[in-house]
């Protein structure tokens, strides 16, 4: 609970300053997700967001990310918003060892002639 009363005092800090843009998604019962708009700079931004396991694949977040970004680039004068998902970074590393691993025995395979 400490770290939610931080985080929020935070984001409202960074709201003020004009720094961040940050939002949370809700159902009429409860949070579900956050998104914002971080580390925004002369006409660029990064946007960041998280959403409940059991909100996700519902086109929730594809929507939020709509309406931030036409507002960042429409209010904010943004010309650039960057993004780098770690779930995304986490796909691309199991791609990249799967084939290095595939490489690793196709290797193996013609050194010893199997």
């Amino acid at each position: 609970m400490n770290d939610a009363r931080k985080w929020l005092n935070e984001a409202r800090s960074a709201n003020k300053k004009k720094s961040a843009v940050h939002l949370a998604i809700t159902t009429r019962q409860q949070v579900i997700g956050g998104i914002g708009l971080l580390k925004i700079k002369r006409h660029g931004a990064e946007i960041g967001y998280w959403l409940g396991r059991g909100h996700r694949g519902k086109g929730i977040m594809t929507s939020a990310v709509k309406a931030l970004t036409a507002y960042g680039f429409s209010k904010l004068k943004l010309k650039r918003i960057l993004t780098l998902s770690y779930s995304v970074v986490i796909a691309i590393l199991v791609v990249i060892t799967s084939y290095l691993l595939k490489l690793k025995i196709d290797y193996n395979i013609k050194e010893k002639n199997i």
